[in-house]
């Protein structure tokens, strides 16, 4: 297994490999994050199965915390037997993204006022 955990920014990254007794890959049945605290948030987890029995577990949304508690291997076939590996990891405050500033409008350029005949209309016939 190998896992990835920066910031709140990041996506947290579990890889684990699923095997047989015999070391064939397991492709049926799903991997999670679990906590024993059902207060603590497991943000949202997105599972990505390949054939060769390896398993990205992809969470985001973590607030920083540490975190303790374990991957759990499940078949909901009966096929496998679960399985638990404890982990403990840390989240730490991502960097608050400065908003970008609003673009301030353009003056557009005043065009030279037209000369204006002040005797114009003036005289009457």
């Amino acid at each position: 297994m190998t896992s990835v955990a920066a910031t709140t920014n990041d996506v947290t990254q579990f890889v684990v490999d699923v095997a047989r007794p015999d070391a064939t890959p397991v492709v049926t049945g799903e991997v999670a994050f679990k906590v024993s605290d059902t207060t603590t948030s497991v943000g949202v987890q997105k599972l990505v199965r390949s054939a060769t029995g390896r398993w990205t577990l992809n969470i985001t949304k973590l607030p920083a915390a540490t975190y303790q508690g374990f991957l759990e291997f499940s078949d909901p076939t009966g096929t496998h037997a679960i399985s638990q590996l404890p982990v403990i990891f840390t989240v730490t405050q991502g960097p608050t993204p400065s908003p970008a500033p609003s673009p301030t409008p353009t003056k557009k350029p005043t065009s030279k006022p037209v000369p204006v005949d002040s005797c114009a209309n003036q005289i009457r016939h």
